[in-house]
């Protein structure tokens, strides 16, 4: 299955873990769960943080 990241609309992401993508394009983690989506971004110390571009942004179901 081919997901797109939620944050740029992009097709270059890849399986990560389970429900867990990367996006190679924004260099973004995203995890689908039940319907929703929760996106981070990576420290550099590799520390998984909450991504929030703008505070009333909400990101769709990138497999819809």
């Amino acid at each position: 299955m081919e997901m797109t990241c939620p944050v740029c609309k992009g097709r270059s992401t890849g399986k990560i873990g389970q429900n867990t993508f990367y996006c190679w394009d924004c260099c973004v983690e995203f995890r689908v769960d039940e319907g929703r989506v929760s996106v981070f971004e990576l420290d550099e110390e590799g520390t998984v943080l909450p991504f929030q571009e703008s505070p009333d942004e909400t990101y769709a179901n990138p497999e819809a």
